[in-house]
């Protein structure tokens, strides 16, 4: 006779998360683990990062032979809490991009045992068990999370600080687990900052909020400060600083937060993901203006709704990048548990089956509607380049134009590579404009410019799995 004791019962929760969360992370329409998501830039370019430091011991990007590029703040979007673990991973397991998933997988397993903890801590093991249950289903949670990007990695920090900020009051610890995960993923997870100041001028005691406020900056400092000298090539340099700020500045290269009014707005607003998350986030505040959340919980609450107020703003100033409102849909998503048992307190079977539902909604949609990008182009363009130039002829090289998610995945001493960050600032210098002794065996990725030193020194050799001509010097 099987017991339905409440332990029995949680045990069982617990395997249908695992196995959710094992399915959506290796899943691939295509058949392959490594084609879903595609192999894209802002990925790559972390990988390349942390091969770099794996093979030349530093943390930036090869722009020629065994040269990287010197500057290491235009490419870090992903930090020193990602790369250098992941440097260490493909060290022991190998270089590739099945390493890298893999790697990210442990991440998304990490992250979910230490949502259910801190859920647990500030709602209770039953809310805990629904809310990791629904972000478990949640298909952008693994569309981001299964590649080398930052923000689950950043989130899982993040989780952390709130819990030794809020539960624990251990505020140097939670400003060291802020800044980690500042760090990990700026563009997403600086606006945790500003978020938590006006958290504590609202809700601490004006006697307690100084020191309280200290203690937590001073718990940042030393993760901040490794992080500068990592990314700044000279820390006391003016220069390095006005490049870096002025990059920080204008990410997207728009001139201004209403540039791309309307038609962001417009965008934002038939997105069904985003209407989705809105309206849960409307029922939470309106949960929390009635009492839903109480005693440390509406400092959680409170938290959740500046940040994601915030990344709405940095949303609309970007090309539309949908990853700035994750970590928000998320939060939003583990809380939902409490808000709806707060509404429904005499029927408390009802938030149980509503989480059910959108979980089996969040399925739904993940295998039969998503718009998560699948392909193996890149990594077949390198493995082709590799086996039939590079391992062949060992003094062989290419150059790679404009092909950062190719270029990772080639070796360090046989490659030049130029791209582009932002639209804006470029690294590296077009391998057709190099002194003559220099040209590369092989030519990738030619679009227009250098087209007379194409011509007079290269040939159409063959096609590569991606399209793309590759050349051969004559």
């Amino acid at each position: 006779m099987v017991d339905f004791s409440l332990k029995n019962k949680y045990i069982f929760g617990f395997i249908c998360v695992v196995l959710i969360a094992a399915t959506l992370s290796f899943y691939s329409p295509l058949g392959y683990f490594t084609a879903t998501p595609k192999f894209w830039r802002d990925e790559a370019i972390p990988f390349e990062i942390a091969r770099t430091f794996l093979e030349l011991g530093k943390l930036d990007v090869v722009v020629a032979p065994n040269t990287v590029d010197g500057r290491p703040y235009l490419t870090h979007a992903t930090g020193f809490p990602l790369t250098i673990p992941l440097a260490g991973f493909m060290g022991i397991f190998g270089v590739g991009v099945v390493q890298a998933r893999i790697f990210m997988v442990i991440w998304i397993f990490a992250t979910l045992a230490t949502l259910f903890f801190v859920l647990r801590d500030f709602f209770g093991k039953e809310a805990a068990f629904w809310g990791t249950l629904l972000v478990s289903t949640f298909g952008p949670f693994y569309a981001n999370g299964r590649t080398t990007t930052g923000e689950i990695p950043g989130l899982l920090f993040l989780l952390w600080g709130l819990w030794f900020l809020y539960r624990r009051e251990k505020y140097a610890i939670s400003g060291v687990f802020f800044a980690l995960a500042a760090v990990t993923k700026p563009s997403v997870f600086l606006l945790i900052f500003p978020a938590v100041a006006i958290e504590f001028l609202v809700s601490e005691r004006a006697r307690e909020l100084a020191p309280r406020a200290l203690r937590f900056w001073l718990g940042t400092l030393p993760v901040i400060f490794l992080w500068i000298w990592i990314i700044l090539p000279g820390p006391f340099s003016p220069e390095s600083w006005r490049a870096m700020i002025d990059l920080y500045r204008h990410p997207f290269n728009e001139p201004s937060l209403i540039s791309r009014f309307p038609g962001l707005v417009l965008e934002l607003t038939s997105h069904t993901t985003v209407l989705y998350v809105a309206a849960l986030f409307i029922f939470l505040i309106l949960a929390f203006r009635i009492g839903a959340f109480g005693g440390k919980s509406s400092r959680w609450a409170l938290f959740l709704f500046l940040y994601s107020l915030m990344s709405i703003i940095y949303f609309l100033r970007s090309p539309g990048w949908l990853r700035y409102l994750l970590i928000s849909e998320i939060l939003i998503l583990s809380s939902l548990y409490p808000a709806l048992l707060h509404f429904v307190k005499k029927a408390s079977w009802a938030p149980p089956i509503i989480i059910i539902l959108l979980s089996v909604l969040h399925l739904s949609n993940f295998f039969l509607f998503s718009d998560i990008q699948s392909g193996t182009g890149s990594i077949d363009t390198a493995e082709f380049i590799n086996n039939e130039f590079l391992d062949p002829n060992p003094n062989a090289t290419i150059g790679v134009i404009h092909m950062p998610t190719v270029a990772p995945l080639l070796p360090p001493d046989r490659k030049y590579q130029i791209a582009t960050i932002g639209g804006r600032e470029v690294y590296g210098k077009n391998p057709l404009f190099l002194e003559l002794e220099k040209l590369p065996t092989y030519i990738i990725g030619f679009e227009d410019e250098g087209r007379e030193v194409l011509e007079k020194f290269y040939k159409p050799y063959t096609k590569a799995p991606n399209g793309y001509i590759i050349y051969k010097k004559q």
